[in-house]
């Protein structure tokens, strides 16, 4: 019997000084541990499910401790091998328990997980499996799932027989334990609503199914059905479906049908290694859904699916073993590590209605503790040259009520590849840098990870990044753009500023290029052109700030505006968006004198309520110089100030004590764009992990590394010589789930769902932080609702 501690000492622990959002993590001396068992079968009939899960831990656990650590606490795992038997299962949850464990990812197999359950609810264990799918387990009790029911796979297939082969009879083959004559039964039921007549079932294990008697009972059903309009499903684990294909593969009828089969084996590579197997597979069509990664471009699955190593190669299961580690980290991470259990319990469902899974939906649970929405893939296998693989057909989406979306997707590379360049145009010097270099380090990184999914691909396009400094000035944006034309280049990341954005768009247009901007949002810009912008524009992030204002009391607004086309550009959104006054003062952003400006508000305050006024700053890094020129006895230190996300944690003013001293006394309140909003989404801090960042990225930043890889995916699939109309087109249409959430453009390229969170300076130890203290939504659910803390 394996037992096994996977434990993790220390990775990514955010530093203060340099940290533009955090106050200074715990030392990793002290860290409370948080023991969680897990039950994985990694011997005997389902070794195949056991294994990828176990890949999975060891490839996720680091990164859930490295976000765990800032919050003081870190997971240990317990890993202990069920061998694929029920009772060896019971056994080993009794010995978690006597060690002190009452936390356990798995059981992953249904007869197991009924196996377990009186004793888990006898003694207030509480289970988080990332696969077990029997109908029996739902119940109101101690066991939670990642995944839905076997019901919204087998009704999601049946759709796919009936309306898209024309088959009208079945024979099925289903491994004898409870997940198999529990999907049996689905299958009976769903075909017969589909008005398809199922001719005979025949239930397996691991013995019979090498048995060639068994083959033969499957042999004569086949023999009196019609070839055209029969099916066979095969619902069992992969190795047993193997044993089992390789004694009926010989036989004409058989192969001359189109076969079907479960989550276990449709996607699952290591099936494909048995060459005789595979080209049955292939010979058969066979077909089915899956929790699959594979094929999948516009999706940050295959980012995920280098994360975990190839262990979804194995079982789909990988990938929902990673969100079920990840879920307790964040439930520890509210509750701490030492609950009572129904505050483990209660905690556990409110976070996965939160939190964002690895295919971009939330796992919210019914009354029973079962993931109400599920997302399959489509795969049929195939034969390319001398290999087999399993190509991506399509997916079908269960939203937990209703209908299922089925959808088709043409899974398509390009022959034509090569080398493509993809300029930037970053201010990587200049008042406008703060985010510059380390969008550099994101494009970078993005690049890379692309080039290596590409090469997964079989496909030979490589994406090269071009980099040039804007300087944070529009006359060198404009001269950086030419150089960047000049080369030939079509596609570029940037500017990032709505200023030099607006500056360098007619060298755009003249040249055909395409731009996507991770951080521009003027709604000067906000046409029907081929400039692309991954963050919600400036009409947005004023409703914003001015729900707030009012909430606040604020009815008269004194603005202080770096003079140019943003900030222009804000002062009119501001205007026409604000209900109160509105006395807006301009400034040259490149002179460091800015008592100007200030003595001018001050003046401004004269006739005004200060109960009632606010200033905004629509500043760049020289918002550090506008707080040093505010005088001691200044009037206007007696109102609340307010930022743009152009100054949004600045690094610069909460670096600089004398700045930030004055902004924290200020409560210096700034707003920034979030595609993740109040969501829990673990890419994020992956992302951040992988970078090695000194301290968390602002989360606008990531939607740099989503721009990139939708250039990348518009290439792979049309080719390096593809045409500006159809690569436009492509982006036009684009939407995904990618690091930075779930990207849907409106007709203008600008992003359309979102949230703004808004942050103020507090005081630490030794320095100062960024605190999120409120909330603006603009996605489906919360459209223009604000929320402080």
């Amino acid at each position: 019997m394996k037992k096994s501690v996977i434990t993790l000492l220390l990775v990514f622990v955010l530093a203060m000084g340099a940290s533009a959002l955090l106050p200074k993590t715990a030392d990793v001396t002290d860290l409370a541990t948080i023991k969680v068992g897990v039950l994985l079968p990694e011997t005997g009939t389902w070794k195949a499910t056991g294994t990828a899960a176990n890949k999975a831990l060891e490839a996720t656990l680091p990164y859930v401790n490295g976000y765990l650590a800032d919050q003081g606490l870190k997971i240990e795992l317990e890993i202990r091998d069920t061998q694929s038997d029920p009772g060896t299962a019971l056994a080993e949850l009794e010995n978690l328990k006597n060690s002190g464990i009452t936390t356990v990812i798995g059981p992953m197999i249904s007869e197991e997980a009924l196996a377990v359950l009186d004793y888990a609810n006898t003694n207030g264990m509480l289970l988080l499996s990332p696969s077990a799918t029997a109908r029996e387990l739902s119940l109101p009790d101690h066991f939670f799932r990642m995944v839905g029911t076997d019901k919204s796979q087998v009704d999601g297939l049946t759709r796919i027989i009936k309306n898209g082969q024309q088959i009208d009879s079945l024979i099925t083959i289903f491994v004898d334990d409870t997940y198999g004559r529990g999907y049996n039964d689905y299958l009976n039921e769903m075909a017969f609503a589909q008005n398809i007549e199922v001719l005979g079932s025949v239930a397996i294990t691991a013995d019979s199914a090498k048995d060639p008697t068994v083959a033969e009972t499957i042999k004569s059903l086949a023999a009196g059905a019609s070839n055209a309009s029969t099916a066979v499903v095969v619902v069992a684990p992969s190795q047993m479906a193997a044993d089992l294909i390789v004694n009926l593969s010989d036989d004409q009828k058989l192969t001359t049908m189109k076969w079907y089969a479960s989550a276990d084996i449709i996607g699952n590579q290591t099936i494909l290694d048995n060459q005789k197997v595979a080209a049955f597979l292939e010979q058969t069509a066979m077909e089915g859904l899956t929790l699959g990664d594979q094929g999948i471009d516009l999706d940050a699955l295959p980012y995920l699916r280098a994360r975990l190593d190839g262990a979804s190669d194995d079982s789909p299961y990988a990938i929902t073993t990673w969100d079920a580690l990840w879920l307790l980290a964040d439930t520890y991470g509210v509750v701490g590590a030492n609950p009572e259990y129904e505050v483990l319990k209660s905690g556990l469902v409110t976070q996965a209605a939160n939190f964002r899974n690895a295919f971009g939906s939330f796992n919210t649970m019914d009354e029973n503790g079962d993931t109400k929405g599920s997302k399959y893939m489509r795969y049929v296998c195939i034969k390319e040259g001398d290999a087999y693989r399993w190509k991506c057909m399509g997916h079908v989406v269960s939203l937990g009520a209703g209908e299922p979306i089925v959808q088709t997707i043409e899974e398509k590379i390009s022959p034509i590849g090569g080398e493509v360049k993809i300029g930037a145009l970053l201010p990587l010097t200049g008042n406008r840098s703060e985010n510059g270099e380390e969008i550099k380090m994101i494009l970078e990184y993005a690049v890379d990870q692309f080039n290596s999914y590409a090469k997964s691909r079989n496909s030979d396009l490589s994406l090269t990044l071009v980099v040039e400094d804007t300087g944070s000035d529009n006359a060198q944006a404009v001269a950086a753009a030419k150089t960047l034309t000049a080369q030939g280049i079509k596609s570029i990341i940037g500017p990032i500023n709505s200023a030099e954005l607006e500056s360098v768009k007619p060298v755009f247009d003249a040249a055909g290029v395409t731009a996507i901007s991770p951080l521009s949002s003027s709604m000067a810009l906000a046409q029907t052109d081929r400039l692309y912008r991954l963050v919600l524009n400036d009409g947005i992030e004023t409703k914003a700030l001015s729900t707030l204002l009012s909430q606040q009391g604020i009815d008269e607004l004194i603005i202080l505006y770096a003079d140019d086309s943003y900030g222009q550009a804000m002062v009119n959104q501001m205007k026409a968006g604000f209900a109160g006054e509105v006395v807006a003062l301009g400034y040259d952003a490149t002179n460091p004198d800015l008592a100007m400006p200030v003595s001018m508000a001050e003046a401004a305050l004269v006739t005004s309520d200060p109960a009632k006024t606010a200033v905004l700053t629509v500043s760049y890094n020289e918002v550090v110089e506008l707080f040093k020129a505010l005088p001691k006895d200044s009037n206007l230190r007696q109102l609340k100030w307010y930022g743009t996300d152009s100054s949004a944690s600045s690094k610069a003013l909460q670096n600089d004590s004398e700045a930030a001293e004055t902004a924290a006394q200020l409560d210096y309140t700034t707003i920034d764009f979030s595609p993740y909003g109040d969501k829990f989404d673990p890419l994020y801090y992956v992302i951040n992990d992988e970078l090695e960042v000194d301290g968390p990225l602002k989360e606008s930043l990531i939607s740099s590394f989503d721009g990139i890889w939708l250039l990348g995916c518009a290439y792979l699939q049309e080719g390096s010589n593809v045409s500006p109309e159809v690569l436009n087109g492509y982006l036009a249409k684009a939407g995904f789930h990618g690091l930075g959430g779930v990207l849907k453009l409106d007709r203008n390229g600008d992003r359309q769902i979102g949230y703004y969170k808004f942050y103020h300076l507090m005081p630490a130890a030794e320095a100062y932080y960024w605190e999120n203290n409120g909330l603006y939504s603009q996605d489906l659910l919360k459209p223009g609702v604000l929320e402080m803390k």
